[in-house]
């Protein structure tokens, strides 16, 4: 309500669109954090003797999952990057991607165990999530955008593509960057890169979902193509060579009766 009269001052397909692409990015979000439950529990026997080489006690074993929930948001965020398909880094010259993996030394952190260890084969279809993703925005935007002329649906698509690649990118970002000196100075996904990713995958997704569905877009379509098929056969809504085909069939007729009035009328009073 605070924002409302600025909000509303927004085009309402360009409000949609942004409802829009934060759907797609609240379902890439969810399907993250999943993701990162199945590296936890796949990878706790590795987590558990990383616990032990450590030798904590009990009350460094609770800083330690303290320590450990902190890195969880980030631990989502590349889990994230890992999905859309580009993937992340955890120190220089690593990669964890669905396509490879290339592992390095990494810091003595039980949670960082869960960071996968193989890539390929069916783990390269991860980023069609993304698309996915897109269709349920597309599906929503479908539901809930009031459209009156074609191009609001196109707009707002549009919008749904930019507002999911933007967040992701700012998510990625929040995610990446320094920890520590040496190897560990390059941490995270790029932010542009996996944007650029998000935001093609949305568009393939939401573009399918949302506009061969409206009615608007259809009933324009069949316009246009009704119209290209006119100009291609050579007619035209007005038929301007009709008048002069009914003056050569009638010379003499309702023509030459306008041309007999004119004279008469051009006539001085005297005659």
């Amino acid at each position: 309500a605070a924002t409302q009269r600025w909000w509303g001052r927004v085009p309402h397909p360009v409000r949609a669109g942004v409802v829009g692409g934060v759907v797609a990015v609240a379902a890439l979000l969810g399907a993250a954090s999943v993701v990162t439950g199945y590296w936890v529990v796949s990878s706790r026997a590795a987590a558990g003797d990383v616990v032990a080489l450590l030798g904590v006690d009990t009350f460094g074993g609770l800083l330690l999952a303290v320590a450990q929930l902190a890195v969880a948001p980030n631990l989502v965020v590349w889990a994230l990057s890992w999905l859309v398909g580009p993937g992340f880094a955890v120190g220089e010259g690593t990669l964890y991607s669905p396509a490879e993996v290339v592992a390095g030394p990494l810091p003595a952190l039980p949670m960082l165990g869960a960071l996968p260890v193989e890539g390929g084969g069916l783990l390269r279809w991860a980023p069609v999530l993304v698309v996915v993703a897109g269709v349920l925005a597309g599906a929503w935007l479908h539901r809930r955008l009031v459209v009156t002329r074609a191009r609001d649906t196109l707009a707002a698509v549009a919008v749904v593509g930019v507002t999911a690649a933007l967040l992701t990118g700012a998510l990625v970002l929040l995610g990446s960057g320094s920890a520590g000196p040496g190897r560990l100075a390059v941490v995270g996904g790029s932010p542009v890169v996996v944007a650029v990713w998000v935001l093609a995958g949305t568009l393939a997704g939401a573009v399918p979902a949302a506009v061969p569905t409206d009615a608007t877009v259809r009933a324009a379509v069949r316009r246009g193509c009704r119209a290209a098929w006119d100009r291609l056969r050579g007619r035209a809504d007005v038929d301007l060579t009709a008048a002069d085909d009914a003056a050569d069939d009638d010379p003499g007729g309702a023509h030459a009766d306008g041309r007999a009035h004119v004279r008469d009328t051009a006539r001085s009073p005297e005659d």
